[in-house]
Formats: C-alpha cells, sequence, structure tokens
C-alpha cells in the first residue's frame, strides 16, 4: 500500500528490523526518518513516528524535530495512569504543578517536491476515553497542536511578507493603524470585484478530466 504513493506517514512502528523489512521490499528508491521511542513514562507505548518517501519524488531537506511545548502551553488537564505513568509527574514551575507534554511527542520535518518545499507535522493524539478528564485531555492535545502551529505560521508570515504588517496611516493620531478597507468600501471607490473567466475554469476541469479519468 505505501508503494502507492509518493510520501507516507507511519505511526506505532515498534520493532525497527520489521519496519526495515518494509524497506527492503520497497527498494532502494525509496528512504526515511524516525523519531525515538515515545517515553512509557509519559503514556506512549515505546513506539516511533515515520515517515517514508520515494527519493524519486521527494527530498529530504534535512530538518527534522519534535514538538516541546513552553511552559505556558502545557497540558494541565492531564491524567496520571498508576502503571503507565508511574513515576511522571506534571511539569513545575516555580513549584507549582503547570501541567505536561504530549504523551506521544508530535514529529515534524521539512521535505520538498519539485518547486514545493513544505513542512508536515504527523501526531499521535492520546486517545483518553468518552468523558472526563481522559477527553479533556485528548481535545487539549488537539488544542495544542493548533496553537503551536497557527503562532509560527503567523510569525512566518509577517517575516515573509512585512507588507502585511499594520502601517500608521497617514495623519492619523499617533497609534492609530491603518488596516485593509472593507470589500464594500473598495467597491465604492472605483475598484473591481475579482471574476473568473468561465473558459479558463472549462479548461481547468478538462485538464482534471484528462489526468484522472473523472470529472
Amino acid at each position: 500500500m505505501i508503494s502507492r504513493f509518493d510520501f507516507v506517514a507511519v505511526q506505532e512502528v515498534n520493532e525497527i528490523n520489521e519496519w526495515e523489512k518494509v524497506m527492503r521490499i520497497l527498494g532502494h528508491d525509496w528512504d526515511w526518518i524516525a523519531t525515538d521511542v515515545t517515553d512509557p513514562a509519559l503514556g506512549g507505548n515505546g513506539e516511533r513516528l515515520t515517515y517514508v518517501f520515494d527519493k524519486r519524488k521527494v527530498d529530504f531537506r534535512n530538518i527534522a524535530g519534535e514538538l516541546v511545548l513552553p511552559a505556558k502551553l502545557l497540558i494541565s488537564t492531564a491524567v496520571v495512569p498508576a502503571k503507565a505513568d508511574k513515576g511522571a509527574d506534571l511539569a513545575k514551575v516555580d513549584g507549582k504543578e503547570v501541567g505536561k507534554q504530549f504523551r506521544r511527542t508530535p514529529f515534524a520535518a521539512v521535505f520538498q517536491a519539485a518547486w514545493f518545499k513544505y513542512e508536515i507535522c504527523t501526531v499521535h493524539i492520546y486517545y483518553g476515553g468518552e468523558t472526563g478528564r481522559r477527553l479533556e485531555e485528548r481535545v487539549a492535545e488537539i488544542q495544542r497542536v493548533a496553537e503551536f502551529f497557527g503562532k509560527r505560521a503567523e510569525a512566518a508570515l509577517l517575516a515573509h511578507l512585512p507588507a502585511l504588517r499594520p502601517r500608521p496611516a497617514l495623519g492619523a493620531p499617533s497609534g492609530q493603524r491603518l488596516g485593509a478597507l472593507p470589500a464594500s468600501d473598495r467597491l465604492r471607490r472605483g475598484a473591481r470585484a475579482p471574476t473568473v473567466s468561465p473558459a479558463l475554469s472549462t479548461r481547468a476541469r478538462a485538464g482534471l478530466r484528462d489526468r484522472s479519468g473523472t470529472a
């Protein structure tokens, strides 16, 4: 099944020897990168998170890491099962318990396919339960991933597109910022609303049919 794709994230790789058998079947055109095993003290089961890719189509760009939450984003609703998390205390700041890291640390890496360079993160969320604190912890892990990468994306956008940063309006009082005009104002000032060419849309649909056999 892996060979039907150019790039796959595989979770719960517990036995490296068995995984290497899979790679031998895929052949020399394929490569992979994996995390260390998850710490059972955090609630993982000794698994690895793995990326496997066809080197003829995808290049690894030598950047990879596991997501470690800063103190203010730690999961404060974490449940500590008696056996799985024995000895795994919640993190402390100034002597106060504030939360813990992910049970299975999300794994991010940078790859490139032709002109398209991308960072991807595979996440094995805590299973939790249907109700109570176990459900709350599952939801909290999902929220932390979204918050972490949301902040990173915002910072990257501002760094690479400085023109989008708010600028003081000419003649505006100190501290007042000039944002984008509402669409209605732009139209009233003579700006035309963007249009899509029906012919272009038809050609695009035709191209999709040619490649996939379906509309």
